[in-house]
């Protein structure tokens, strides 16, 4: 059953219609949060649902797919109006109203499986004025459960009609972290449920600023008090340019979106240099390579050339690459990469290897010895090796013969006799 799809809200009339549903449990009025809006869908079958959403730019609203997709309803079209009235009493038709004119859905929504990529925006006709919009999140919010998060909705606080179409909020911890969802509710007095479906969550950031970080999606329960968001982060990429198509944000506002045209926007880091995440390049490409391990901007080069200082390699524009040595061959600092987590070191700069660190002589191979090298770091370096004394053979070439190795014994100490007695003739 896809929950949150039954029921409505009549903006006209201010009054509420539709199938029974219920939301926000355990919520108290947020007149305040003017760029939280509720959405009154209206199908070409005569079928009405009521959803929430959230104003990420100045005509665009961020909610659920299975709120916008007329498929839910039994539909073949339906129509959308907005509205960020805080309550049923001060809906003003043509005042405090929008009509959708445009709608997205995650491209991989596909309602006859389930709620996953439950994700969906609509353009408005026109921004409200006045209203800013909420700033959505980029960054993981992997290892963030436990955390508290402000979470808003319409309709009524508890089992009740009572008060729908009222703004509520309520804080909801984390209590789970999926690749794509944040698991909420405290399983006995809050939680979203029905009507809050395309509302945000709200989270603090270490900056102090308050972001867009989940979607309401669906609850597990009957009783509303463990339900889910889609995670905004996980689909950051395509949310920049779906913004980017509709609010034309190619000026510096932060976002680097990739739909600019020739035009890039000057908030997207240049190919080739440093960048964080996917978002921040135009291209989409955020890579590292063996030679480079902080991540820099690329792009494809199956059909344009890479614009300098990038070079191309596999049909990707990479940063320069050094030739390459294996661990023991030559290199020179700064000119050769050494490959398998060696580095170029040695006694010498001019006898520099590929070598591995080390330690202690037990972490070098039988033939190294652990050594500091030129770079005042500890490596493995090749044994010194100390050669025996060579002994004349008196010929030009071949090996002597036992007869030669004695007459060369008795040149010697003929010899040494000599010196011996010299120097008694001299004492």
């Amino acid at each position: 059953m896809l929950l949150g799809c039954e029921g409505g809200v009549s903006l006209s009339l201010g009054e509420r219609v539709g199938v029974r549903e219920h939301t926000l449990i355990g919520g108290t009025p947020a007149p305040n949060a003017s760029a939280v809006f509720l959405l009154d869908i209206r199908g070409d079958n005569g079928v009405t649902s009521s959803c929430t959403a959230t104003l990420i730019g100045s005509r665009t609203l961020l909610t659920a797919a299975h709120c916008i997709d007329p498929v839910v309803l039994g539909a073949t079209t339906n129509t959308i109006i907005a509205t960020n009235a805080p309550t049923p009493q001060d809906v003003v038709p043509g005042v405090n109203t929008w009509t959708a004119v445009e709608r997205k859905l995650h491209p991989e929504w596909r309602p006859q499986f389930g709620l996953a990529n439950d994700l969906g925006a609509v353009l408005l006709d026109s921004a409200p004025p006045g209203v800013t919009p909420i700033p959505w999140n980029r960054a993981s919010l992997d290892g963030r459960s436990g955390e508290v998060l402000r979470v808003f909705g319409y309709g009524s606080n508890d089992m009740t009609d009572a008060g729908m179409g009222v703004r509520r909020e309520v804080e909801l911890m984390i209590n789970q972290v999926t690749p794509t969802h944040l698991f909420l509710g405290d399983g006995f007095s809050k939680g979203i449920c029905h009507g809050d479906s395309g509302g945000p969550s709200l989270l603090t950031f270490n900056d102090g600023v308050e972001r867009l970080a989940g979607v309401h999606s669906f609850t597990r329960t009957p009783d509303c008090l463990d339900g889910a968001d889609f995670r905004i982060d996980a689909f950051r990429l395509q949310l920049a340019d779906w913004l980017g198509a509709w609010e034309g944000a190619c000026g510096s506002d932060g976002l680097c979106v990739s739909t600019c045209g020739a035009t890039i926007d000057p908030d997207c880091v240049r190919p080739g240099d440093r960048c964080s995440d996917a978002i921040d390049c135009a291209s989409r490409a955020c890579i590292t390579d063996p030679q480079h391990p902080e991540a820099y901007c690329s792009q494809s080069c199956a059909s344009a050339a890479c614009p300098a200082p990038l070079e191309c390699s596999n049909s990707q524009c990479v940063l320069p690459q050094l030739p390459t040595a294996r661990q023991g061959e030559a290199c020179v600092m700064g000119q050769t990469h050494c490959l398998n987590d060696t580095r170029c070191d040695g006694v010498s700069p001019e006898l520099a290897l590929c070598s591995r660190s080390c330690t202690s002589n037990t972490t070098c191979a039988a033939s190294e010895d652990c050594r500091p090298g030129f770079s005042g770091q500890f490596v493995c370096v090749p044994r010194e090796i100390k050669l025996p004394i060579a002994v004349w053979s008196g010929r030009a070439s071949g090996c002597s013969s036992g007869e030669d190795a004695r007459n060369i014994f008795l040149v010697v100490a003929y010899v040494w006799s000599l010196r011996r007695a010299r120097r008694r003739r001299n004492g």
